[in-house]
């Protein structure tokens, strides 16, 4: 079947170049086509339910709300794990199902059952948004030359969130930082006990008195007309007018006992750019299995149309993060080492061949056989990534190319055929190596095989790398049985062939066969200097190390900045703007943000002691230090632990992320301990932590 395949590829090569260039065509336009992550995600399938129960304090929470919704969740179906987390005024409930759970089954599950939660009247579950923790693609804050934070974090709220959220493949926008705006009621005991009105009756009175009513319709005549009451609260005087009682026919309004003054929501958490004291920002999460490039690129055209046609003037919105940069620095790296990687194997195989068709013939193969991989990735719904794309092997896909090219070359130079016998020359090489090509790229594929059966965290990360790879070598070998034939024949139908080698490879094979006549005198000494160097490799295994999650730049540093937990929000503002200036020192910085506390809508959990700072760098070729990126953390760390009490552990921001999701904790390495006496596991906590800091090897 293969040989007449090649026969096939040979009598027909016009065709059959045409047809490859075709494939180009489409590969190149699935290509556009294929959803490219920076880094594999390799988050379970999770669900979290966020509720808000304000002014109660942890133990409170865990009792009320926590325990009751974990309860309501018991039994789920193909539920792997359920854990939670309490803290001032909210809870977490997270549930992580099987690998191959359908989310919006999850979801519909988890939604279904919260029904049954029986948590304190006017406190609502609800559930977290529909993305995953690598869903921060796009980050921004709301800036002005002339607004006051508070009306900064109302256009955010009402304005600019909800034209992003029309973004197709957009989850949700996080809004965080500014104030939102309240009129605060400030009630005077001594009014109130004067006019006989309790607290309760002033708060009844408020809160009844906005909102509409319907009066039905009225007829007149040939027609009708709508009957409503408008009673919506708009301004500070209208809830001063507002009537709480009438003693002998004599309003008493509100006025008469309270002030109403304009306030804003208790904070627990604020952001901060720059030098600035107080920020207004935005993070756009991406919506599970969407395509990156594609939502970006929406959101860029919404940013540009809200900032040109909807802000008012002097606001505007400022990028700060944009996973687009690490998406294309992922595709400039892949496209740069593959383009090395074709000039290197064409100079290798031009070296030895001393034949520039047959190097072109040969190297043709590389691109044909990475498409095959784009298109078999896009049709099996499995996204690109660095790791997938870097890690194949130029040299494997061309094997069979590079035997089958040499083998025809070599017949070529022993039978100088006329060019009507070139085609049958050329068919007799390739069908010869036929054999020898299909049992070597079978081995390399059979080789693959275990990495198809992992399971979770490591299958999501390395089952994308054996597809690229099995998609890869299918499309090495078809190519390499059609088109390098076809294209081989067309380029030396007229050209004469002679078998020359090269002056340094008949030098090598020289000494090579000295060496061997001695190896082969003394056998029992070359197999002992074979099993010790064995030995030795075998002593040295150990020493490798390994990572649960392959070490990749992804160009910026993730700080997260750990207070003493009596801290303020206030306070903790100050020390963060200290960090961020210090930050901001180094030349190679481009910008700092810090997050401190969490967002109103409970989506994050961290207190006001804690705070997440981002680092955003500027390239590589920009920075004049001459130092790497270890050394610019390494001293990073040394300024910043100046600051006594403050605690800085340092990372990267997909990274960080995704380890939070996978074990609960940020960190690499976790130690949990479980008890029920909390001043003792915290003073055993502390002994831990003393040991492990010996470590050799432990920084944060």
């Amino acid at each position: 079947m293969l040989d007449r395949l090649i026969d096939l590829a040979i009598q027909r090569r016009l065709a059959t170049v045409i047809l490859s260039l075709a494939f180009v065509a489409f590969g190149l336009y699935t290509l556009n086509k294929l959803k490219i992550e920076a880094f594999p995600d390799v988050t379970n399938v999770q669900v979290m339910v966020i509720t808000l129960y304000p002014g109660q304090a942890a133990e409170e929470v865990e009792k009320q709300v926590t325990i009751p919704v974990e309860r309501a969740l018991v039994g789920i179906p193909r539920t792997l794990v359920q854990r939670s987390i309490t803290s001032f005024g909210l809870s977490q409930v997270i549930i992580t199902f099987d690998d191959d759970a359908d989310i919006y089954f999850a979801r519909t599950q988890v939604a279904e059952r919260l029904h049954d939660a029986e948590v304190p009247d006017g406190v609502n579950p609800t559930l977290g948004p529909n993305d995953t923790p690598v869903g921060q693609v796009y980050q921004y804050t709301l800036e002005s030359d002339h607004h006051t934070p508070t009306e900064l974090r109302g256009w955010q709220d009402w304005v600019v969130s909800k034209q992003l959220m029309r973004v197709p493949g957009v989850a949700d926008v996080v809004n965080f930082g500014g104030f939102q705006k309240e009129y605060h009621v400030l009630a005077d005991p001594a009014a109130l006990r004067s006019n006989s009105v309790t607290l309760k009756d002033l708060m009844d009175a408020v809160g009844e008195s906005t909102g509409a009513t319907s009066g039905g319709y009225l007829s007149s005549g040939a027609s009708e007309f709508v009957v409503r009451g408008r009673g919506y609260l708009r301004t500070p005087e209208d809830i001063e007018h507002t009537v709480v009682k009438a003693t002998n026919g004599t309003p008493v309004l509100v006025r008469n006992l309270a002030r109403v003054v304009e306030g804003a929501t208790p904070r627990r958490g604020a952001v901060a750019r720059g030098a600035a004291n107080d920020s207004v920002e935005g993070t756009i999460l991406l919506r599970r299995g969407e395509n990156p490039r594609v939502v970006l690129d929406e959101v860029h055209k919404a940013v540009d149309r809200v900032n040109h046609d909807v802000l008012p003037k002097g606001m505007r919105i400022v990028p700060f993060y944009d996973r687009t940069k690490l998406v294309n620095t992922t595709l400039d790296t892949v496209s740069h080492n593959m383009t090395e990687g074709a000039l290197l194997v064409t100079f290798v195989l031009w070296l030895f061949l001393r034949a520039l068709s047959g190097s072109f013939a040969v190297a043709i193969t590389m691109p044909l056989a990475l498409l095959t991989a784009f298109v078999g990735l896009y049709y099996a719904g499995v996204p690109a990534n660095l790791l997938s794309m870097g890690a194949i092997d130029f040299g494997i896909l061309l094997d069979g190319a590079v035997i089958l090219v040499e083998n025809t070359y070599r017949h070529m130079a022993e039978e100088q055929p006329r060019p009507e016998d070139v085609p049958g020359v050329v068919a007799k090489a390739s069908k010869e190596m036929v054999r020898p090509i299909l049992f070597s790229l079978s081995i390399i594929v059979a080789a693959m095989v275990p990495i198809f059966t992992l399971e979770r965290v490591e299958g999501r990360i390395f089952r994308p790398m054996a597809l690229t790879y099995a998609f890869a070598l299918a499309g090495a070998l078809f190519f390499t049985l059609t088109a390098v034939p076809a294209l081989t024949t067309m380029l030396l139908k007229h050209q004469k062939v002679s078998e020359e080698e090269p002056y340094f490879l008949v030098f090598l094979r020289a000494r090579y066969l000295s060496a061997l006549r001695v190896a082969l005198r003394y056998p029992l000494t070359t197999r002992m200097a074979g099993l010790i160097v064995l030995a030795g490799a075998v002593m040295l295994i150990p020493r490798l190390g390994s990572e649960f999650l392959p070490q990749m730049n992804e160009g910026d540093i993730h700080i997260t900045v750990t207070m003493p937990s009596s801290v303020a929000l206030k306070r903790g503002a100050d020390i963060l703007k200290e960090t961020r200036l210090a930050l901001l020192q180094f030349q190679e910085v481009k910008d700092v943000l810090t997050e401190q506390g969490h967002p109103e809508d409970g989506t994050d959990d961290e207190a006001p002691n804690q705070a997440e700072t981002f680092v955003m760098m500027k390239p590589e070729s920009q920075w004049r230090t001459g130092r790497t990126k270890e050394q610019i953390v390494d001293a990073m760390r040394a300024e910043l632990q100046k600051r006594p009490g403050v605690i800085y552990n340092f990372s990267q921001p997909i990274k960080d992320r995704v380890e939070e999701s996978i074990s609960g904790i940020r960190g690499q390495i976790v130690v949990k301990i479980y008890g029920e006496d909390l001043g003792l596991m915290h003073g055993k906590l502390n002994d831990i932590r003393k040991v492990l800091s010996a470590v050799k090897g432990a920084r944060d």
